[in-house]
């Protein structure tokens, strides 16, 4: 049997979405493209608190119909009033501000696989609701099923 190339297209698509803004204070819910499984690569997105005086941790999880699984969770808080970026990555050590930019690299489960009927969503611990998160895009391998 020949070697299986990871990144062999052949066999799978590579895709980038750009996922709607949820509305202010609530968390990210983006359903598993139909007929389709994916594996998530990269999940990044601007993540704004507002003036209430609580910190807040950015976690992805994994969600079926009966379980939600946490896949990232960074042990980086962000204060009231501040604006960060977030990435969530395969295989990536956490980093805090990097270049003093604001920006959070967060490590993921390297094999975040999501089948039909699950969704990819975010539990921001200590969400307010004024927070909101915006610019949201990912990128992962889609197989198409029936």
């Amino acid at each position: 049997m020949p070697a299986h190339n990871p990144v062999d297209t052949a066999v799978f698509d590579l895709v980038t979405t750009i996922i709607p803004n949820p509305a202010a204070g609530a968390d990210l819910s983006w359903p598993v493209p139909v007929n389709s499984r994916i594996e998530i690569i990269y999940l990044g997105f601007i993540f704004a608190s507002d003036a209430n005086a609580a910190n807040r941790f950015p976690t992805i999880l994994g969600a079926t119909p009966t379980l939600n699984q946490t896949m990232a969770a960074s042990t980086v808080a962000q204060a009231a009033s501040k604006t960060y970026g977030w990435a969530f990555v395969a295989g990536l050590p956490e980093t805090a501000n990097l270049a003093a930019a604001n920006v959070v690299v967060v490590p993921m489960s390297p094999k975040l696989i999501l089948e039909p009927g699950d969704a990819l969503e975010t539990y921001i611990i200590g969400m307010q609701a004024g927070d909101a998160i915006t610019s949201i895009i990912t990128r992962y391998k889609q197989w198409t099923i029936a």
